[in-house]
């Protein structure tokens, strides 16, 4: 047994801090294969502060001394790779009862350099030697390429990979493109350059819309997937399936990298739960790869205004003036896409938006601490194309949504949203009408949203209803069983919902039922046999939900849970119904949900 599966096997059965810890030490295995750690490994460490409430929450004495020895094996291990570099946690005693952790935070980025050994065994590992390539000449090469990268880890990968499974004379070729000047970030974007340029045309435009978000963002692929159907979609129905393909070309090629919160298996183009985040180095090749055009024609520009500081080179000073109200004379309209990322307990939307007459795609995002107040959104009521709307932690009400009288949206997304008092009565205004193509509707993370407001059982033409992480939702309306055309019925980790409404068994196209981690269903609609099209249900950690007897009239279901739901739900239908699949799912733990904090 290995140091490291030896650690991991020692830790606490039960206790959360320990069970953290092991998860993050059974990720330093990656230190064996070569002692170097990325800067992900780094920040998941960091990320494991916040546990120390937990820690001294703890009560149990031996729990706390086993917690201690696990720790202080890992200290040794970590210590042992030379070249590791990472936040050591460290035990104080605080007396009989409780210790505290704190931590001392050596950063290791990734532009820092590897020694020459470590370089060397990255390299080999991205890039392994080509069939039957001369040693000699296979070292030579290798010296050449890892003098070029200077020891810094992102210049190995992105480097590395194309030259993985090709000839020695395709290597030797590459190393004689290159220049010999001192590798600054002029010279390390001309590295990358090829890596550019051998992209097919499609991938080189989201690979250049990656340098429209912020620097070390942390990207939810719904955000960037949103986009491409909008902008490169061949036909309306277009499928999300297409374009997350493009992310997972532009991630074998270490231009961008895809960290799942949860689910490896992304269900019926529900991506919430893969986060996009792109090195440093690798957006600045976007950005100047989006700046080789003339400014008035080019495809992509990023604005960075702070109150009224505006930057020197906007757009040379001609196009736009020194405030918002003398900008709201200006028009815009060519632009398709619109990502504002913005920083404020309160916002107006700028009127210069109304000019935007083929606007596809608004996607606003708060980096704030509190969600924003949004103000003019009436500015949004002129934009005939407007499909697709994605809010993240902005203060809104049902009830403005209802009143943008959008003719052509089809999908809305509020993530952390903040929504105070729903309001019922919309007798004024009719929600078919007001909103008659929405097809799409997702809300996730909005924390006070206790119920939905009548009008959603309304807009008959819904095909997707998802929520998602919304801890208070309690109740579902019961007009519900309205959405006739209602294909999809996503209600994760929605862990106060104890039932669904009865009228659920009126959704005639429900294909597909997520009720994962709503730990607190009791009971599924009694007539749910009726529901001759739903051929998936997920119900992951659902053991305790009661099946009414009609779940045995539905035919060639397929059911993803975890093993306890299947032992006590499931094991005994397998023989009373038709073609039924249940598939039990490991559980999966990572802690990349802290990287959200």
């Amino acid at each position: 047994m290995n140091k490291a599966t030896e650690i991991v096997v020692s830790a606490v059965a039960g206790a959360f801090a320990s069970e953290v810890l092991k998860l993050a030490i059974g990720e330093a295995k990656l230190v064996f294969a070569f002692g170097y750690v990325s800067k992900e490994l780094a920040s998941t460490m960091e990320d494991l502060l916040p546990i120390v409430t937990e820690v001294e929450s703890m009560q149990d004495v031996g729990e706390l001394k086993t917690l201690k020895d696990t720790i202080d094996k890992a200290r040794v291990v970590v210590e042992e790779c030379k070249s590791v570099q990472l936040p050591l946690i460290l035990l104080r005693n605080q007396g009989k009862h409780s210790l505290t952790l704190e931590a001392i935070n050596i950063y290791h980025p990734r532009y820092s350099s590897l020694n020459e050994k470590d370089a060397k065994a990255l390299l080999v590992h991205v890039a392994p030697r080509p069939y039957n390539a001369p040693q000699a000449e296979y070292e030579e090469v290798l010296r050449k390429i890892l003098k070029r990268c200077n020891g810094l880890p992102l210049l190995i990968e992105v480097l590395g990979v194309p030259l993985k499974g090709k000839p020695l004379y395709y290597w030797k070729g590459q190393v004689e493109s290159w220049s010999e000047k001192e590798t600054n970030l002029d010279g390390v974007l001309k590295l990358l350059q090829p890596s550019f340029t051998a992209l097919e045309p499609h991938l080189k435009e989201c690979f250049m819309d990656m340098g429209s978000f912020l620097e070390d963002q942390k990207i939810r692929a719904s955000v960037i997937i949103d986009i491409w159907v909008e902008l490169y979609g061949k036909s309306p129905t277009s499928s999300s399936l297409a374009y997350m393909k493009y992310l997972d070309d532009l991630a074998s090629q270490n231009l961008l990298k895809l960290i799942p919160l949860g689910r490896k298996e992304h269900e019926d183009g529900f991506y919430n739960e893969l986060l996009v985040t792109q090195h440093d180095v690798l957006r600045e090749l976007a950005i100047h790869q989006s700046k080789q055009e003339a400014v008035l024609e080019r495809k992509r520009h990023s604005l960075v205004i702070q109150g009224d500081n505006y930057p020197d080179d906007l757009l040379l000073n001609d196009l736009f003036s020194s405030s918002w109200e003398e900008m709201d004379s200006f028009q815009f309209p060519k632009v398709e896409a619109l990502l504002l990322n913005i920083s404020s307990s309160n916002y107006a939307l700028p009127g210069f938006i109304a000019t935007m007459k083929k606007l596809k795609v608004v996607i606003i995002i708060n980096h704030g601490p509190d969600p924003a107040k949004l103000t003019n959104l009436s500015c949004l009521n002129s934009l005939p194309n407007l499909k697709r709307i994605r809010l993240e932690k902005v203060e809104i009400t049902f009830l403005d949504i209802l009143q943008l009288q959008l003719g052509r949206l089809k999908k809305l997304s509020l993530v952390m949203c903040s929504f105070g008092e729903v309001f019922y009565d919309t007798d004024e205004t009719d929600a078919s009408k007001a909103l008659p193509s929405l097809q799409e509707i997702d809300i996730d993370y909005c924390y006070d949203l206790d119920e939905l407001p009548y009008w959603i059982s309304e807009a008959v033409s819904w095909e997707k209803l998802s929520i998602t992480n919304c801890h208070k939702l309690s109740i579902l309306p019961e007009a519900i069983g309205n959405l006739s055309k209602l294909e999809l019925l996503r209600l994760c980790s929605c862990i106060s919902l104890s039932e669904l409404p009865e009228t659920t068994a009126r959704l005639n196209n429900l294909q597909f039922l997520d009720i994962s981690d709503c730990l607190g269903l009791r009971k599924l609609p009694l007539e749910i046999g009726r529901l001759d099209k739903l051929k998936k249900i997920s119900m992951n950690k659902c053991w305790k939900c009661e099946l009414p007897d009609s779940v045995r009239n539905l035919e060639n279901l397929e059911v993803k849970c975890d093993e306890e739901t299947e032992m006590v739900l499931w094991k005994g239908l397998e023989e009373k119904m038709i073609n039924l699949n249940v598939q039990v799912e490991e559980t999966e733990h990572n802690l990349n949900l802290l990287r959200l904090l």
